[in-house]
């Protein structure tokens, strides 16, 4: 499961001794030099109150009415956040451990045999995992907190085919779902998706690790190189065995674009099959939340706000709007303030109603308290910002592996 990070809350500069254990995150300047630093912990401002209050009378008189400070989200592993959640509903269901471990190992096995060694990719066996998935998907609500962190730039391939796997099964059966009335779907619709996921990145196994895995600005030749890896994907899945041509389009073509600027085809609006704009938003979201060696991940909201901004640009609009309605304003993990004061965790979207999603709160005893503001007077005042080492943009267009 993907892991929780610090926020930044903004407080009246006045409350900045009511948080001991908060941290400065800017530095706080007055006539032109920096009289409290970046880091510096509250609770080691100023040794005596008439200390306290002095620095207030510096900061209020330079015009400094509020500070960001930052504060550290607490995790909860998967077990707790599972049974917080089944506290509110019985029926949710993360993915099975012993079998996400299963796909893990299995994905592994497949994705450390290089083509160009001469082992042939396991159509079995990618079928194996995509059997797995696809059941797990048919008892897992919460598929957000079930998707994986790489712990190295060895396991990225195949981790995040794993968790596009899911965001793209996820998807699918959504999109299936909401738009049955209005649009047949071909049989097997959600399986093409998982199985597309699985093997949309395959053609990066022939991209040598310096390039792939390279901080700097690419050259044009390696930048061609990268490119063309859609094209190599859809070549091994072929060769793995795989036929389906709803497959086989999803993997050619997840990098083409809604306004018509992607490739390898240029293919626009709803020429690109439904399939391969699934698998675009999936593998965009599950990169940016992930931390690679040439950008920081970013939040699940800041993720969806890359998303919204870039629908009917990059992303079919439709798709993101099943998407994001899933998964909700405030999306599992966000950190939340609520109009009683308290923080909170975000741990499931309410289906139909995104502004009031199930939280979790910690009462005076310091225990987790699950909190379901559905038809409940309490609300989200604010979405705390988190805390990331690096600036992004959306104009960076980052999301991408190009």
């Amino acid at each position: 499961m993907k892991k929780p990070r610090a926020y930044i809350r903004t407080v009246p500069v006045e409350q900045i001794f009511d948080h001991p254990e908060a941290t400065l995150a800017s530095d706080l300047v007055v006539a032109g030099a920096v009289l409290l630093s970046w880091g510096t912990r509250v609770e080691e401002i100023g040794a005596t109150e008439k200390q306290r209050q002095s620095i207030l009378r510096k900061l209020e008189n330079a015009g400094i009415r509020e500070v960001n400070l930052k504060f550290g989200a607490e995790e909860m592993d998967t077990e707790e956040i599972t049974a917080i959640m089944q506290s509110l509903d019985a029926t949710v269901h993360m993915v099975d451990f012993e079998t996400n471990e299963r796909i893990l190992r299995g994905l592994a096995g497949t994705f450390d045999a290089p083509p160009e060694e001469g082992k042939p990719f396991s159509g079995e066996g990618l079928f194996a995992v995509a059997d797995m998935i696809e059941a797990e998907l048919a008892r897992t609500s919460q598929v957000l907190m079930s998707l994986n962190e790489p712990r190295n730039h060895e396991e990225y391939l195949y981790v995040h085919s794993f968790n596009v796997s899911l965001l793209a099964g996820y998807l699918a059966r959504r999109v299936q779902s909401l738009d049955a009335a209005s649009a047949p779907f071909p049989e097997g619709f959600v399986r093409a998706a998982i199985v597309a996921g699985l093997c949309f990145d395959l053609g990066k196994l022939l991209i040598p690790k310096d390039v792939l895995g390279s901080p700097r600005k690419l050259t044009p030749e390696e930048f061609s190189l990268v490119r063309h890896h859609s094209l190599h994907s859809e070549e091994l899945a072929r060769k793995a065995g795989i036929t389906d041509p709803l497959v086989l389009a999803a993997i050619r073509s997840h990098h083409e674009q809604f306004d018509g600027k992607g490739y390898p085809a240029g293919l626009r609006g709803k020429q690109i099959p439904l399939p391969a704009s699934i698998v675009h938003v999936a593998d965009a979201f599950d990169a940016l939340t992930t931390n690679r060696i040439y950008k920081s991940a970013v939040s699940v909201k800041e993720a969806l706000n890359v998303i919204l901004y870039y629908s009917g640009e990059h992303f079919d609009p439709d798709v993101c709007r099943c998407f994001i309605s899933g998964i909700g304003f405030y999306p599992p993990g966000s950190v939340v303030r609520l109009s009683d004061e308290r923080i909170a965790t975000v741990v499931s979207a309410s289906e139909g109603n995104m502004l009031q999603p199930k939280v979790c709160v910690t009462d005076e005893k310091g225990a987790r308290v699950p909190l379901d503001l559905s038809g409940s007077k309490i609300y989200i005042k604010e979405c705390l910002q988190i805390e990331r080492k690096k600036v992004y943009s959306p104009a960076l267009k980052a999301y991408g592996e190009i």
